[in-house]
């Protein structure tokens, strides 16, 4: 699966300032409300400077058909012929990619704690609803390649833990 991802692993990484705290954003978990509010940008190697990491976590299911719905709004596809193509590997997208992958993307320049929070937490840090989903309900299931590792994030949500224990804690869901 490590392999399909490339293209997410391969781009910038981007955290962000949030009063006292620092904020990594992952798509289809508030990320637009969280830039339009945040400070100071750090990308890549600047990451290494960043303490007290904030990470907003979504239901994996959830947020695997609210991304894949997402993408297909984008790119004027239908949903169930590219959730065909996604179960296929023809078709991938940061959207809808796994939150563990975020995760291991952001352990390229961070290996410090990080505080997982459910997304419906982000109230208490941002003021703004920026891009809520507007789509129609479809009877989508998941496809469990998405979802599994990522099961392994809620079982965290609300603790502080080293970002490396917590992506080899997926990836062994995963073997």
């Amino acid at each position: 699966m490590l392999t399909h991802w490339n293209k997410l692993i391969n781009t910038d990484c981007k955290v962000y300032e949030l009063g006292n705290h620092f904020v990594y954003p992952i798509m289809r978990n508030g990320s637009t409300s969280l830039r339009a509010v945040v400070g100071k940008k750090y990308e890549n190697q600047q990451i290494s400077q960043c303490t007290d990491m904030l990470i907003f976590i979504r239901d994996p299911a959830e947020r695997f058909v609210s991304g894949l719905k997402e993408y297909c709004k984008q790119n004027d596809k239908d949903v169930i012929e590219t959730l065909a193509l996604v179960r296929q590997g023809k078709v991938i997208d940061r959207h809808f990619s796994p939150q563990w992958m975020w995760l291991l993307h952001l352990s390229k320049f961070y290996t410090g704690k990080v505080k997982l929070l459910h997304v419906d937490e982000l109230h208490k840090y941002c003021d703004k609803h920026l891009h809520k989903s507007k789509h129609t309900p479809e009877d989508i299931m998941p496809l469990d390649e998405f979802v599994r590792a990522d099961m392994e994030l809620i079982k965290h949500i609300g603790q502080t833990i080293e970002l490396e224990t917590l992506v080899r804690k997926c990836k062994n869901v995963l073997s």
